[in-house]
């Protein structure tokens, strides 16, 4: 190679080396500004985000995510200030419980006075602090705690018999009755509202219990057996856990102002109202070791007795048909739930539970019926905590919400189109004034028994009534709901399928009894002949009065020329949806029965 080749090999060769080095160079810069991009990346997420993008089974054993963060500092804090702090909570209570609990006095006790409250010497521990996530002007923590103390507190009770003390003692002898052992556990919710731009950033603290607290405790009675007077103990062991709960527990909220101004618009208030109606149960559990539960409901949306609701109790049924109607106030629509509890009532014994379910308020729509089939579960606090099957609940679920002058709004009910020609609005005319013709003199009922004597459909012997008569439960609603409470309800009976086989031959003789569970009207389809997929396509009109409360129930049986009619099921439908709606068209499924669904054509005509 000639030297001026070689010269030319030489710079080229060198060009390209650099070019390399260069590329490389590049290269790597990029891949440190990718790493330094991730690394500022990852250290925005939190451990929600981490959650979501690396799956638990791929942790390492030393990564947790604990719910709360540990703040042992505070915990330091708390146990310094301690002797001070007891003292200054000691004298707020004293003027603040002392009415609380006089105000859940039992009727046995004709007085009662706190006349000793001390914190003792322990603080109480916080096990960690979480920050919630809202969309208010507001910083809200979760703060979990528990205090095992040993606080002196001493209650002055006199009761309205005689005491057993060391000696006899006449009536109305105060007891002095000691609470020891006290210790609790739950978690607050402490709010900083609302924020502001001056020092300290915000206005007050609002604070409350998030759930019912375990609280552990024993009494004594100072010189004297509790045991003395039967039920004492009792008495002031629920008077004690219903005063914490009804006073402390959310939707109940203490304000503590911090920087002056006006701060009424935090505290508890009603916020909307929550109609129920607890319409039939299904596959209940049965736990009666021989026949069947009585079941019965009890119902809540704050967990206090005063505002418990209790249904009816329906004997020898594990499905039984409630239809009972209810009415709840609420505080705070975002965190508050209903909770229902099936119980089986005992005569001489407590009553057995059978399964409970809890349906957060946020998640029902506003002004709109909910239709519900709830499963039961042992605890519905830890739905996972026992699968056994516990049979479920149907329900009808309404909130009505109060607009900003504290007025309870109205659901959309449906209202028939308006006449269109004078024919029609005389015709409308003509059919109410015969309809208030029919229930003044002759009686209501008199038409329709009328009818079912043209039709042949026998007397009441014929089958068993189902009508319940007597309570309806709830309350009758506002004048807006009574205007769409009477009406005409049409039930086009179409058809059955899957039906149980009655006869020898492997199939029925299907008919259908439709009743008004509440009105107490009835009407009797006609007789399908050998099938277990009959085609009825019969039509029935009732006159309802209380659209809101009332139930159509229809029982099926095999019609059987000598002999009893055997029952082939029943089905209860609400009048509720199709009231709001105007028409509905279903297919039912029986219950008592292995299996059988009924198909049913409802339509409502609002009466005045």
């Amino acid at each position: 190679m000639g030297f001026y080749p070689s010269i030319i090999f030489g710079f080229v060769t060198g060009i390209v080396v650099l070019a390399g080095i260069k590329y490389i160079q590049k290269r790597r810069q990029a891949q440190r500004v990718r790493k330094m991009v991730d690394l500022a990346m990852l250290s925005c997420v939190n451990k929600e985000d981490l959650r979501k993008l690396i799956p638990k089974e791929l942790y390492p054993s030393w990564v947790q995510f604990p719910e709360f963060e540990r703040v042992e500092w505070i915990n330091y804090f708390l146990r310094e200030v301690w002797p001070k702090l007891k003292e200054a909570i000691s004298g707020a209570v004293m003027v603040q419980v002392e009415p609380i609990l006089d105000s859940y006095r039992p009727a046995m006790i004709s007085s009662l006075k706190l006349t000793k409250f001390n914190l003792g010497h322990f603080a109480p521990q916080l096990g960690g602090i979480d920050v919630v996530e809202t969309k208010a002007d507001e910083v809200v923590l979760h703060v979990d705690f528990n205090w095992v103390g040993d606080p002196s507190i001493i209650l002055s009770i006199k009761t309205l018999v005689g005491v057993a003390l060391q000696v006899q003692t006449l009536v109305g002898v105060a007891l002095q009755v000691q609470v020891k052992n006290l210790q609790i556990w739950g978690v607050f919710r402490v709010a900083l509202t609302p924020l502001i731009t001056s020092i300290p950033c915000f206005g007050s603290v609002v604070f409350a219990l998030t759930t019912k607290p375990e609280i552990n405790f024993t009494l004594k009675v100072a010189g004297g057996d509790m045991t003395a007077v039967p039920g004492l103990g009792d008495a002031l062991d629920d008077l004690i856990r219903t005063a914490i709960t009804d006073s402390l527990v959310w939707p109940v909220r203490h304000v503590i102002p911090i920087v002056p101004g006006n701060y009424d618009y935090l505290q508890m208030r009603t916020v909307g109202v929550l109609e129920v109606k607890l319409v039939e149960g299904r596959d209940l559990r049965n736990l009666a070791l021989l026949g069947t539960i009585d079941p019965y409901a009890t119902l809540f949306v704050r967990p206090i007795p005063s505002r418990t609701r209790r249904s009816r109790t329906i004997p020898n049924s594990v499905n039984p048909l409630w239809n009972h109607s209810f009415e709840f106030k609420v505080e705070d629509h975002e965190t508050q739930r209903l909770v229902i509890k099936v119980w089986d009532d005992q005569e001489l014994t407590a009553s057995q539970p059978v399964g409970e379910a809890a349906i957060s308020l946020v998640d029902l729509p506003v002004l709109k019926l909910a239709d519900r089939w709830v499963p039961l579960v042992k605890d519905a606090d830890d739905p996972k905590a026992d699968t056994r099957p516990r049979g479920s609940i149907h329900l009808e679920l309404l909130y009505r919400p109060v607009d900003e002058n504290g007025v309870l709004l109205a659901p959309a009910y449906f209202t028939p189109p308006a006449p269109k020609t004078l024919q029609e609005a005389a015709a409308a005319a003509n059919a109410a004034e015969a309809r208030k013709t029919r229930q003044s003199g002759v009686g209501f009922l008199s038409p329709i028994k009328a009818q079912q004597q043209e039709d042949g459909e026998g007397g009441e012997g014929d089958v068993p009534s189902m009508a319940l008569g007597g309570e309806q439960g709830g309350l009758a609603g506002d004048e807006s709901d009574q205007k769409y409470m009477r009406g005409v309800l049409q039930v086009v009976l179409v058809s059955g399928r899957e039906l149980v086989a009655c006869d020898m031959n492997g199939l029925s003789d299907p008919f259908a009894v439709l009743e008004l569970q509440l009105g107490g009207q009835r009407r009797k389809s006609r007789v399908v002949k050998k099938t277990l997929e009959p085609e009825w396509n019969e039509s029935f009109e009732f006159l309802v009065e209380d659209g809101k409360h009332d139930m159509l129930v229809l029982a099926l049986y095999d019609h059987d020329l000598l002999g009893k009619k055997d029952n082939m099921g029943r089905l209860g439908v609400s009048l509720t949806r199709v009231m709001m709606e105007g028409h509905i068209e279903s297919e039912f499924q029986l219950l008592d029965a292995p299996h059988g669904w009924i198909k049913l054509k409802l339509t409502w005509k609002p009466v005045p």
